[in-house]
């Protein structure tokens, strides 16, 4: 046991003695190279300190450079710090530095110093010390002084610091990017948002500081060209120049006052959009520079829109689309016309533009397209065709035929002609008007007797051969039956038609022509619930009137009728809201026939013959509710059925007259309901297929 403990004392005093031998050549290796000692600070003022070191050995090496490092932490460095180097060489081993900026007052710093050999960089032990503040830097020049947002440029001076970040420099009031800085050259980077053209250069260490003796003058664009000067929204043009800002946001480009979006630039470049918003076909291109703007020489001009193609035969009130080139993508810019009718736009892009068609009017069932961007003016060569059957072709009609009264008109035709008694839109009066179905151009023919609205009550016109023969209730009681013959224009006064107590107290008659004999009667009495039984008919050749019926038992007013084959038909007039029923009439027999019912209650209809059948137009039913159907009777099967509904223009009209000529129809005038009924000017055409 003795032994073995003998052994282990043996092995450790080897290990010491071993570590002892390592320790005197490691302190023989590191007195090798020179060593340094850091000394008090002294001189410590408002105006800075000054440092101070003693080289304790300069061993066999070059001294290449010495100094000193502080900062606020522990231990300061040559890379992180703020410092002072020496490149001369040293004349004693003591050596000081007097530092006059980047020390605030109150803050604790350490400082070491340092020398450097071509191997060693060895820092001396380190000092705490209070600081009481510094001077400014030194600024004496700018390399250059002149630039543009985002240029780099040089401050030439002295005592800067060399931690870039304790640098601040200030153009003006905007704070730049610090990029480099050693004690005596600070690289930083323009600002943006200099607002004025020359500005003071501040630079700031520690809380002090210290003004450019010569302010940076900002440069202001330079345009030299703008291609293309003409295009289209969204479109690229390009800016050529000098002194533009290298960052998009530097810049600010305007067509007139519109700000357009960049999408690149560098110092000699700016690429940007023709605006959406631009308010004019023409603009001015200008760059913002400071309270002021460089505008370019020469003018940009959009392109001009132009239409390429579109749908060539069209429904109204269907939308269609409209492509071509140069169209505003903000819809509200756009203006399409049809036939001079303003449509309602859709929706719109350079590239298209969807409308919905206008109701009208299109005399012929054509159109040509017109179309306006910010004042520049386009048409389209190619003709619209209108395909619909029920098509507006008026919407000036000359005449109107509406009163407090309601009062009631039919036209009749003679020779494709239609003529119609009813009041002149110009001048208020009663006249004979005239449609001529070749021109579709509207005329009028005076009337000889001047009639009072309050006392008329109703206007009834009948065709025998080419003369018309026109009723008109009075309460004056003037000669209420009058001809015009349409081939010698000539006016003649008729026997009076029959009313009771020589007064007209009846309204809303039934009335047709049958075998050149003209009928009227039926009716209401005025301001009663009493219906008419009478019925009364007119020879034109012994210019006579004779009760066809005393007693009959129709209860019906302002029924709308039509004449097929000789048999009269009247179509709806009850008040009541199950009076559906309707008649035929044939004078041969002098006999009333009920034939189908109709669908529903009428009253105020309108009707016209086709093709030897009848058609009803009904504005409203019984209970003044607006329908605007139309609907056909067949009297070879006696049936109803829905035809063609009349146009769309979700108007709610009534009181409207209607005829036939060759294979069309026309209907129109009446009035329309708003607040309270006010005339209707539209006239319509209905070609069939």
């Amino acid at each position: 046991m003795k032994k073995i403990n003998f052994f282990h004392t043996s092995i450790s005093l080897l290990i010491c003695l071993f570590l002892l031998v390592q320790c005197s050549q490691n302190d023989i290796l590191e007195r090798s190279y020179p060593t340094i000692e850091t000394l008090d600070v002294t001189q410590v003022s408002e105006n800075g300190v000054t440092f101070n070191a003693t080289i304790t050995n300069t061993g066999n090496y070059a001294i290449l450079e010495h100094g000193f490092v502080w900062s606020t932490s522990i231990y300061p460095t040559i890379h992180d710090s703020e410092k002072i180097i020496f490149n001369s060489s040293i004349q004693s081993n003591k050596f000081s530095a007097d530092i006059s900026t980047t020390l605030n007052n109150g803050y604790i710093y350490t400082v070491r110093s340092f020398i450097k050999t071509k191997d060693y960089l060895v820092y001396g032990n380190a000092l705490k010390f209070q600081s009481f503040g510094s001077k400014a830097a030194i600024i004496s020049k700018l390399e250059p002084n002149t630039g543009v947002w985002g240029d780099t440029i040089k401050i030439i001076g002295d005592k800067f610091s060399f931690v870039k970040n304790n640098n601040k420099v200030v153009f003006g009031d905007k704070t730049a990017k610090v990029i480099s800085s050693t004690d005596k050259i600070i690289t930083c980077i323009v600002p943006e948002g200099i607002t004025k053209e020359k500005v003071d250069i501040i630079l700031e260490i520690a809380n002090r500081e210290a003004l450019s003796p010569e302010k940076f003058t900002t440069k202001k664009p330079i345009i030299t060209s703008i291609s293309p000067l003409t295009a289209t929204f969204g479109e690229e043009v390009t800016i050529t120049g000098d002194n533009f800002g290298v960052k998009p946001e530097y810049n600010k480009v305007f067509f007139g006052n519109i700000e357009a979006e960049i999408i690149y630039t560098d110092k000699n470049k700016i690429s940007i959009l023709v605006p959406n918003k631009i308010e004019s076909k023409t603009s001015e291109i200008k760059i913002k520079a400071f309270d002021s703007f460089i505008t370019y020489k020469d003018v940009f001009a959009l392109s001009k829109p132009f239409i390429t193609s579109t749908n060539l035969n069209v429904y109204t009130n269907t939308e269609v689309e409209i492509n071509g080139k140069n169209f505003h993508p903000i819809k509200e810019k756009n203006k399409i016309w049809y036939q001079g009718i303003e449509t309602q736009i859709v929706s719109a892009s350079t590239n298209s533009i969807k409308v919905i068609i206008p109701n009208g009017p299109y005399l012929n069932r054509t159109a040509k397209i017109k179309g306006s961007v910010l004042e520049m003016q386009f048409d389209y060569n190619n003709q619209i065709n209108i395909l619909d059957k029920w098509l507006k072709i008026k919407n000036d009609l000359p005449l109107y035929d509406l009163t407090y009264r309601k009062l009631r008109t039919n036209p009749v035709v003679i020779d494709n002609k239609a003529y119609i008694f009813a009041r002149d839109s110009l001048d208020g009066r009663y006249k004979l008007f005239v449609f001529d179905s070749i021109t579709k151009k509207w005329s009028k023919i005076e009337f000889p007797q001047d009639i009072s609205d309050y006392h008329s009550y109703a206007f009834i016109l009948q065709v025998i051969g080419k003369s018309i023969y026109i009723y008109k209730s009075e309460a004056v009681n003037y000669e209420n039956f009058i001809e015009f013959n349409t081939e010698t224009k000539i006016w003649t006064t008729k026997s009076k038609y029959f009313e009771i107590n020589n007064e007209p107290k009846i309204l809303g008659h039934t009335y047709f022509t049958l075998n050149n004999e003209i009928y009227i009667g039926l009716g209401k009495y005025r301001n009663t619930n009493v219906y008419n039984k009478y019925l009364e008919k007119y020879n034109p050749i012994n210019n006579s009137w004779t009760t066809v019926s005393s007693n009959l038992d129709l209860d019906i007013a302002y029924s709308t009728t039509f004449v097929i084959n000789n048999i009269a038909y009247v179509i709806g007039g009850s008040e009541k809201s199950n009076g559906k029923a309707s008649w035929s009439y044939n004078s041969a027999s002098n006999s009333w026939v009920r034939i189908s019912d109709f669908p529903y209650s009428i009253k105020n209809a309108t009707s016209y013959v086709l093709n030897n059948k009848g058609y009803v137009i009904v504005n409203e039913d019984i209970n003044n509710v607006f329908v605007n159907e139309i609907w056909e009777y067949n009297p070879q099967t006696n049936s109803w059925k829905r035809f063609e509904d009349f146009f769309s223009d979700n108007q709610k009209r009534r009181y409207m007259f209607s005829f036939a000529i060759g294979n069309k129809a026309y209907a129109g005038g009446g009035s329309i309901k708003l607040y309270f009924d006010q005339p209707s000017f539209d006239f319509f055409e209905y070609k069939p297929d």
